[in-house]
């Protein structure tokens, strides 16, 4: 490990733990025991160092871990897909900072957006984009006659990603992989409701032509 990436993995759980307030560049040096050239050599202050440690652990960390699926998948292997695309960097951020809850990192990253509108810009967009990846996925299920064409595609992966979001950030106090099966049972749920409107439709069609 580089001294700069133990700069920014250990000044990170700093963050976590302590707040960006109460963390200072002294304490930073004393707990990656380098010298205050050192850390002056990497970044330019304890701001820049914050903005460093937000890249690398949110917005390029999750750029990494961008959404992918295959088109063979049917649309609810489809909804697991994302809902693992969405979960797994934070376990692997729980298992890089040895934490059990998530709680300390959405404060951290909440704390950031509310002191700095570039960031805040940054978060939305972020999960804008997690919107318009579920806002696809039911588009082409409509194309293929799957689901209500008359369902708005926006509004429905809208209220699914607050779903995700929800259940993620009020059960963070959980280890990621239980979060996870949460957000599996309660999107199935939820969808089941969307391909009943479709059946129904279905059946009906079906009765009328019978």
């Amino acid at each position: 490990m580089t001294t700069k990436e133990k700069i920014l993995t250990q000044s990170f759980q700093l963050f976590l733990n302590q707040g960006y307030k109460e963390v200072s560049v002294n304490m930073i040096i004393n707990t990656c025991k380098i010298s205050k050239g050192a850390f002056y050599h990497h970044f330019e202050s304890k701001d820049d160092l914050y903005n460093h440690v937000l890249n690398r652990f949110f917005f390029n960390y999750f750029k990494s871990t961008d959404f992918v699926y295959d088109n063979s998948f049917s649309f609810k292997e489809k909804l697991n897909q994302f809902i693992i695309s969405f979960i797994t960097p934070y376990e692997e951020l729980l298992n890089l900072t040895t934490r059990n809850d998530l709680l300390p990192y959405f404060r951290f990253l909440f704390q950031a957006a509310g002191h700095h509108e570039t960031v805040k810009y940054r978060v939305n967009k972020h999960f804008y984009k997690k919107g318009y990846y579920l806002a696809m996925l039911i588009t082409q299920e409509q194309e293929k006659n799957h689901l209500n064409k008359n369902i708005n595609a926006k509004l429905i992966a809208k209220q699914l990603l607050s779903i995700i979001l929800g259940i993620t950030i009020l059960d963070g106090i959980y280890d990621a992989s239980m979060i996870k099966g949460k957000l599996i049972e309660s999107i199935e749920l939820y969808t089941e409701q969307i391909l009943h409107i479709n059946n129904t439709k279905k059946n009906q069609t079906e009765v009328q032509y019978a």
